[in-house]
């Protein structure tokens, strides 16, 4: 089901105040950076936890967003996943949310801040959990936590023991192949993790994709007390792009490589103290020549190609002065470039650094207050330096029962692209960044309730809030091209209601329903409409024994028109999944069957002026064998 507990090491424990009625809530890490049960923590975060991953069937991560309250997701592609909360957004930069896989940031600097979902280097069947942070959350993370935070940790190596095979194939050309070999030499536990998938998605559409995907996790125990943990993956991509009969946006292909290398310490001299750093690197890869009709040749080939760098390092030190209040600090430094021949045109790519400190602290005011304070200062390269606090109260008003409110601020730096970018189509400009872009800035208030509730076992949790974004940066047309990249002279306000109901009737049935209600006031009209007024999802998990289990999600969502798309009328549909596991011998094995994008036929995102796009249902069988 969605929760679980923090799995890690012996120093991320709860304390006596932590126990009690939450003690099977699930400990978080996201919110503020100090491990706290969802009861304590400054935000409303949702938990999947990896028997809730497994169970859903998905082969892509976006997919699961889904399933979130206030999520928005797309497949324009087969193999294209797009989010966002709160709308703001387009499939080509859904930039407002801070993405983190154990604490590395994959956000895209060539992809104007967003993420490329299809080629992060990560395999799904590695991940223990994923946190989302639903609220801004600059103050923990900076500049790109602005309307929330993704946080995928993977499992400690130790946890992964003997290996595992999976086999997946279906219908459109699904075939998927997954190996995993855990190992233990003494103090170091070793993982090693690869998938291949492939299809050839959407019937109307080139999207077929052959995607790659080895990662390594090492643990090596120094002593009782310290760790250190290195980890380095690659996911190499082709993917199909444009649509046929079409010469302005004709058929191609995506050839990418993304890569990365991780190494952190971490040191706990008791278990109310902890220091940990960490330095890692990403590369980005991608190689697309796009064939444009520009007289007087016939064709013009565009070289959409694109390289980026990331170096980031960082430490935090974590303790308890008192009884009553526990203090987190620490800094981070980072460098990025970018290149790209037609996104800065007539320059080789720009690069860009930036500092950060930050604090928390939380201090038990009195036995049912708990305050929250936390703030961090960030600087970058030619840039004025930018303060985003954050205040939250918790307050426990009877066992089980927690209302919290907050107001926080924060900011979101525009990407290098955003800011000094310029596309070419042979010698016209398409696309031109004015320069000088100011932050994006946001103001939130919200005040939530969660609760355990006897009926039926239930979990609550709600969150209501309002949010006012200035400086939102946003294309703007003023006839012939090229179109610029300016920060919107009016006031972006957002508010809106969102709940999450976890309940459990009997020892064999899990549901969950989560819902959102959302309005934007905006002077651009596709603002107002990208995201919808309402989303809803229902997963029932059902176990019945002899080690059959079933899960289903309905998902409806209201008309949506993304900043570049058409307006996409209300829809709903359903996955689901069927599994046996059975042993075999000295084997563990799970048999499943299972349908993607269920119901009847849908679009979900459609470029202006282009044919419909609807998406296509995926059916598949799939083995796993673990030893």
């Amino acid at each position: 089901m969605l929760g679980g507990l923090l799995a890690g090491p012996v120093w991320a424990v709860q304390s006596d105040s932590e126990r009690g009625f939450f003690e099977e809530l699930p400990v978080v890490l996201s919110a503020s950076r100090l491990p706290q049960p969802l009861s304590e923590a400054p935000a409303a975060v949702t938990v999947l936890d990896r028997d809730f991953i497994r169970s859903t069937g998905y082969r892509d991560i976006g997919r699961l967003f889904r399933l979130v309250p206030g999520f928005t997701v797309i497949q324009d592609r087969g193999h294209t996943t797009a989010l966002s909360y709160h709308g703001l957004a387009s499939s080509f930069a859904s930039n407002k949310m801070q993405v983190l896989i154990d604490g590395r940031s994959v956000y895209s600097n060539y992809l104007a801040g967003g993420v490329d979902w299809g080629g992060l280097p990560i395999t799904i069947d590695e991940i223990d959990r994923i946190e989302i942070v639903r609220g801004s959350s600059s103050a923990t993370y900076g500049a790109n936590a602005f309307l929330g935070v993704v946080n995928i940790i993977t499992r400690h190596s130790a946890e992964d023991g003997g290996a595992m095979l999976s086999l997946l194939g279906g219908n459109l050309g699904q075939f998927d192949a997954a190996a995993r070999v855990g190992a233990r030499y003494g103090d170091m536990s070793l993982r090693v993790s690869a998938t291949h998938m492939q299809d050839d998605g959407f019937k109307a559409l080139v999207d077929d994709r052959r995607n790659t995907v080895a990662t390594l996790r090492a643990d090596y125990r120094l002593s009782s007390r310290a760790e250190v943990t290195f980890s380095a993956g690659v996911n190499s991509s082709l993917r199909g792009l444009g649509y046929t009969n079409d010469p302005d946006n004709g058929t191609r292909d995506l050839d990418s490589l993304h890569e990365f290398v991780q190494l952190r310490w971490r040191y706990a001299p008791d278990l109310d103290e902890e220091w940990t750093a960490g330095y890692y690197h990403n590369t980005e890869r991608g190689r697309e020549l796009q064939f444009v009709p520009i007289l007087p040749a016939p064709f013009t080939t565009v070289d959409n190609s694109r390289v980026a760098h990331r170096d980031n390092i960082d430490f935090q030190h974590y303790f308890r002065p008192y009884a009553s209040l526990r203090l987190l600090w620490g800094g981070e430094a980072r460098r990025e470039e970018v290149s790209g021949a037609s996104f800065f045109a007539g320059e080789p790519g720009r690069s860009t650094s930036v500092g950060r400190v930050f604090a928390n602290a939380e201090w038990r005011a009195v036995d049912p207050l708990l305050i929250n304070l936390g703030g961090l200062y960030e600087k970058f390269q030619g840039e004025t330096g930018r303060l985003a606090p954050r205040l939250f109260a918790n307050w426990q008003v009877a066992p089980g029962h927690t209302l919290r409110a907050g107001i926080l601020r924060a900011y979101r730096e525009p990407s290098l692209w955003e800011q000094k970018g310029t596309v070419e189509f042979g010698p016209f400009v398409a696309i031109e960044s004015q320069g000088r872009l100011e932050p994006e800035r946001v103001t939130t208030q919200e005040i939530g309730y969660l609760g355990m509730l006897p009926f039926l076992s239930s979990v609550v949790d709600v969150r209501i809030y309002r949010e006012r974004i200035r400086n939102l940066v946003t294309f703007e047309s003023r006839g012939a091209l090229p179109r610029l990249i300016v920060n919107q002279r009016d006031d972006v306000r957002i508010r809106g209601i969102e709940w999450q109901w976890k309940a459990r009737p009997s020892e064999s049935t899990d549901l969950i329903w989560s819902h959102a209600l959302t309005r934007i006031e905006s002077a651009a009209p596709n603002g107002r409409s990208s995201t919808p007024p309402y989303s809803s999802s229902l997963t029932w998990q059902q176990r019945y024994g002899r080690g059959i289990s079933s899960t289903v999600s309905l998902i409806n969502v209201g008309t949506t028109e993304w900043l570049d798309s058409q307006s996409i009328p209300s829809y709903t549909t359903w996955d689901g999944r069927i599994a046996w596991r059975f042993r075999s011998g000295l084997s563990n094995n799970e048999l499943a069957v299972g349908l993607i994008n269920g119901g009847p036929r849908h679009e979900e995102w459609r470029l202006p002026g282009r044919s419909p796009n609807p998406v296509d249902p995926f059916w598949y069988l799939s083995l796993r064998t673990e030893f």
